[in-house]
């Protein structure tokens, strides 16, 4: 309680900034050290969990073949040194000259083998229509230029990726020059980073990653669906046959994928980088097949360009790899004192590390951490969260009964995920896991190698039979998730701490945390993008009908207008792109709120009356307080553009719209928290 006081103010104005009066004391104790980033309450229970493990590791304290890997590959991040400068720029220069070839099959297969997916991306998915299996996957890649990435199609990347390179050709030649001569590589790769990261950097984008925790998604699902399947296309597009049932993918045998796309020699391809031959029988799902073949065709009708589609993969080559190092070493002597001074290289190298052997971290975090003790009690505010949707939540009079029963059945069939996964805990999984995986001590060669390992366990995937008890993030990561694709709930073992949860305080305070993220997540089941469009199987088959799904349309709207007022640093939101997690945030309260939940525990009579604070007070400041942030300018400006509302418009938002606030605090409905209308879905 006292913790929870600390980062409050005096300010006792609740009905018109709340999350100024839940806020304003972590704020002015929190100091952004870096000029263009952010904090806030995920990061630093984050940073905890990555310092218990890197503890363990300076102790010596694992334990078999996997944990030694995760060690030696930290310590081996640890120990790269400004003296390695000439050699690490000289590995660069081997590989980007290893790609840079006229055959493009090879130049593709090479660059995504390093797991680098300019143009398309491949991974192994359960099939649509048979989730008992998995199948080959492409979709969407990743653009190395920000504002191309998800708001434009393959051809619209395509057709002007060789504008977008020509804009430098300065930088881009010097690139290839100095790859072809024997010029110093390192001031070229300097310049495209800044060219690419000029306000975009990659810290900024590992943080936003790991900020898509408890209200994003790691499954693989390209923006391209997302948007197809958002709440305002589906307003314009209401009068299709088959509303909501659109078909994004295509079913392709390898025959048709070749003739559709000649440019690529596919079965060399799937050999570069899997190392395994492909079957004539294989069948892929292709994501967007008009987009995907309309780049074929763009670079197979321009081979005058040819030279401007390499410089692309390779500056995307060029962009990943390198962000797995200190830029300070790619850096002029004069340049790299003060940066290596300001960076806190144990979090990057353990954030790296987690990456490539997170199932080893994880393992490490897991046998040393007291909240397994926590699993239970959290299994048990799922289980309660689940009932209030069962009986309350989803109980609503614009779904009629065929919906209603659909969505119970997702509900009892959906799996539930606490804490960790139990094979973890087994050195010979573990070990076994990661047995061709090849880590020494030369830090460039272990990202490579890991780069490459984590190619090959797609291949891994797709031989072996889907299964919904596998765990899609590891424990160690602070996270709560819903997986459409399989239909379960994950909470990890490492978001089971303060602010989220504690078990020695008031039942309602965990409730109004930890019970609203996975509200959060429980909504996304049945939410307007991905939950309404996967039954209780994970298959893609939409389950709700078409007088449910209009019913939800029409109560969207209002959050759109409600959200498209909200700006944060004069940046304005997008209550579009937005949409669902508003909707998932609001529904993940009001399923927290309910009393049934927060009568589990009478502890909090004992409390609150010491303090001053009433249960409902103490419910909706634990929700505000999970969501204190800070912000610079730069990472205000691209925290507009992410699918999450900021940390203070979330609570703005949230809060405003329930009754039970307002009742609470007394807020009439011309004070911002007590505003009219209050939307609802859920």
């Amino acid at each position: 309680m006292q913790s929870m006081e600390k980062k409050m103010s005096t300010y006792n104005k609740s009905c018109c900034n709340f999350y100024k009066r839940a806020c304003w004391g972590w704020e002015n104790n929190n100091i952004l050290t870096d000029k263009d980033g952010s904090l806030d309450e995920f990061t630093l229970v984050g940073r905890k969990v990555m310092k218990e493990i890197k503890d363990q590791f300076d102790r010596g304290n694992v334990s078999g073949l996997a944990e030694l890997k995760a060690e030696a590959f930290y310590k081996s991040c640890m120990a790269t040194h400004r003296q390695d400068r000439d050699s690490i720029i000289s590995q660069f220069k081997q590989l980007v000259k290893k790609a840079n070839t006229r055959d493009l099959t090879k130049l593709l297969s090479t660059v995504h083998s390093y797991n680098v997916w300019p143009l398309f991306k491949v991974t192994s998915r359960p099939d649509p229509r048979d989730v008992s299996v998995n199948i080959l996957t492409l979709f969407i890649g990743d653009s190395p230029f920000k504002n191309l990435r998800g708001k434009e199609t393959i051809r619209k990347i395509s057709d002007s990726l060789f504008d977008k390179i020509n804009d430098s050709p300065q930088i881009t030649d010097r690139l290839i020059d100095s790859i072809e001569t024997d010029e110093k590589l390192s001031k070229a790769v300097s310049d495209i980073k800044d060219m690419l990261n000029s306000e975009h950097s990659y810290e900024y984008d590992e943080m936003k990653r790991r900020k898509r925790r408890h209200v994003g998604s790691s499954t693989d699902i390209d923006e391209e669906e997302l948007s197809s399947s958002s709440i305002t296309r589906a307003q314009t597009k209401f009068n299709q046959t088959e509303y909501g049932k659109a078909q994004l993918y295509d079913r392709l045998t390898l025959g048709e994928l070749q003739s559709g796309c000649s440019m690529i020699n596919w079965r060399l391809y799937f050999k570069n980088i899997f190392g395994e031959e492909i079957s004539t029988t294989q069948k892929f799902i292709v994501y967007k097949k008009k987009n995907l073949m309309s780049s074929c065709d763009a670079v197979a009708l321009n081979m005058t360009h040819n030279l401007s589609f390499r410089r692309y993969i390779l500056v995307s080559l060029i962009k990943t790899s390198i962000n797995y190092f200190d830029v300070g070493l790619l850096l002029d002597e004069d340049e790299w004192e003060g940066r290596s001074k300001t960076k806190d290289r144990w979090f990057t190298c353990m954030a790296f590390t987690q990456k490539f052997l997170g199932l080893a971290t994880s393992s490490v975090f897991v046998r040393n951490s007291p909240s397994k003790d926590q699993i239970s009690q959290v299994q048990e505010i799922l289980k309660y969260l689940k009932k209030a949707f069962r009986e309350k939540i989803l109980q609503k009079p614009w779904l009629d009964k065929t919906t209603i029963n659909a969505a119970v059945k997702k509900l009892d069939n959906m799996v539930d995920k606490v804490g960790y996964p139990k094979y973890i805990m087994n050195q010979t999984f573990r070990d076994t896991y990661y047995d061709q995986l090849f880590i020494a001590s030369n830090y460039y060669n272990n990202v490579m190698f890991s780069q490459k390992f984590s190619v090959k366990q797609i291949w891994k995937d797709l031989t072996s039979p889907a299964d919904r008890n596998k765990w899609g993030m590891v424990p160690s990561e602070v996270n709560a998730m819903h997986n459409a694709l399989h239909n379960d709930m994950t909470v990890t073992l490492a978001i089971m701490a303060p602010p989220f949860y504690d078990p020695d305080r008031p039942i309602s305070l965990n409730f109004g945390s930890l019970g609203a993220i996975i509200g959060h997540e429980l909504t996304h089941a049945f939410g307007t993008q991905l939950g309404q469009f996967y039954d209780y199987e994970g298959a893609r088959k939409a389950w709700m009908t078409r007088s449910s799904e209009k019913a939800l349309v029409e109560r969207a709207k209002c959050f759109i207008k409600q959200y498209d007022d909200y700006t944060i640093k004069g940046y304005e939101i997008s209550a579009n792109k937005t949409l669902d997690e508003n909707i998932a945030d609001n529904g993940g309260l009001r399923a927290a709120y309910q009393k049934d939940n927060l009568e589990l525990n009478k502890k909090f009579y004992q409390i609150f009356t010491q303090n001053h604070f009433k249960e409902d007070e103490l419910f909706f400041l634990s929700f505000a307080q999970m969501y204190c942030s800070k912000y610079s300018d730069t990472a205000a400006k691209y925290e507009v553009t992410e699918s999450h509302s900021p940390g203070p418009l979330r609570v703005k938002g949230t809060l405003s719209n329930m009754a039970e606030f307002s009742s609470t605090f007394q807020c009439s409905k011309d004070q911002t928290y007590g505003r009219e209308p209050k939307c609802q879905v859920w």
